[in-house]
């Protein structure tokens, strides 16, 4: 008697649909093609309106979207850092986040993420986040992705950026 699969979980991860399941061995071999068959098409569908879309970033975040839509998100996305930007220079004191010293300046810092440092603070700062691209960078050229694994390794390179 075969073993009935259980889902455990369905979500996204890297803009695509995963379905996490168990009790798959003794199963059919169509019950995981059939999940592999969503999991694929849920890559190139739009998570917005449902028309034929792809996998687009909008500011690190990995998402299924057809042209038009994805204009319309990464317009938002560009509206929403525009107003952060704002609020970060009106509320900034001048002070180092480090150490609290006058004469700071707002700095981006990648990611769209800017805080005040002063600049022996900012100098460290720098640093520590130029070594760690460079060990993700030296990690990923330790192997060949496949063509499905660079989408994961621009998400996973941008964490390190």
């Amino acid at each position: 008697m075969p073993i009935k699969p259980e889902i455990v979980e369905i979500n996204e991860k890297y803009g695509a649909m995963v379905i996490d399941y168990r009790g798959i061995e003794g199963c059919f071999p169509e019950v995981s093609t059939i999940i592999n068959k969503y999991e694929d098409l849920s890559e190139k569908i739009c998570e917005v309106c449902g028309g034929k879309g792809s996998i687009k970033d909008v500011g690190g975040w990995l998402t299924a979207y057809c042209t038009s839509c994805y204009e319309s998100a990464q317009a938002e996305h560009e509206e929403m850092l525009a107003v952060r930007k704002a609020k970060q220079e009106r509320e900034f004191t001048g002070g180092c986040y480090s150490c609290g010293t006058q004469g700071a300046i707002l700095r981006d810092l990648g990611n769209e993420v800017r805080i005040g440092y002063c600049d022996p603070y900012y100098e460290k700062v720098k640093l520590n986040v130029e070594e760690r691209e460079r060990r993700a960078n030296e990690l990923f050229s330790r192997f060949k992705p496949h063509s499905t694994d660079r989408i994961c390794l621009r998400k996973l390179n941008k964490k390190f950026s």
